[in-house]
């Protein structure tokens, strides 16, 4: 009797993709992080900042970014997310989503330097290669390009959805924070909490220049 075998971290994510609706509204977070950093600039200098979304998910913040004149590369490991991201994409002069996992977005190419911003809500707490993804997204950044990201607490709920149990899942305390984006500078760490069904979703909000 053949065995099955067991599913990687990016093949349960597709699977919830394919199954539920998820992701789909934006993240109060981004809007107001790329609206304080670049919103008060001349109105036509918008349509020259660059950023790049990594694991976009269904590209919620991609194309709301991309309404408000912002340029945006989108990536995500799910073929899944990105398929759906396309079908929701109504912004195709400023908004680009493509298939392509943490680490490995240069190889793929996307160029060093490139981009004014990069965004990742919830993308690297859940990549295998925690470190080496972080050093890609430095490479990435233009010198004085920001990174946000948003990624869960040291007391956020082990407990994922079922479709996504055994899935990569790295939960962090403050030390650890600082520590994996040292490389960084100018860090700022802010914190916020809520319940769901009983379950503490506890996550930090990073900004960080390179």
């Amino acid at each position: 009797m053949r065995q099955e075998t067991a599913k990687t971290s990016i093949e349960k994510w597709d699977d919830l993709h394919r199954q539920v609706q998820w992701g789909t509204c934006p993240e109060p977070a981004v809007a107001r992080w790329a609206m304080r950093r670049w919103g008060g600039q001349v109105k036509d200098a918008m349509g020259s900042v660059r950023l790049l979304e990594v694991g976009c998910g269904v590209g919620a913040q991609a194309i709301w970014l991309g309404n408000h004149g912002f340029l945006v590369d989108a990536c995500d490991a799910s073929p899944e997310a990105i398929g759906r991201a396309n079908h929701f994409n109504v912004m195709h002069h400023s908004v680009k989503f493509y298939p392509a996992a943490l680490p490995g977005l240069i190889e793929y190419g996307f160029v060093p330097g490139a981009y004014d911003g990069v965004i990742d809500v919830c993308c690297l707490q859940h990549v295998d290669y925690f470190e080496k993804s972080i050093r890609e997204i430095m490479a990435l950044l233009r010198s004085g390009g920001q990174l946000l990201s948003i990624m869960a607490c040291a007391d956020h709920s082990p407990v994922m959805r079922e479709e996504l149990a055994g899935a990569t899942f790295h939960r962090l305390i403050q030390g650890e924070v600082y520590e994996a984006f040292g490389m960084f500078r100018g860090i700022k760490l802010e914190s916020m909490t809520h319940t769901d069904n009983g379950a503490n979703i506890s996550h930090w909000i990073i900004e960080a220049t390179k």
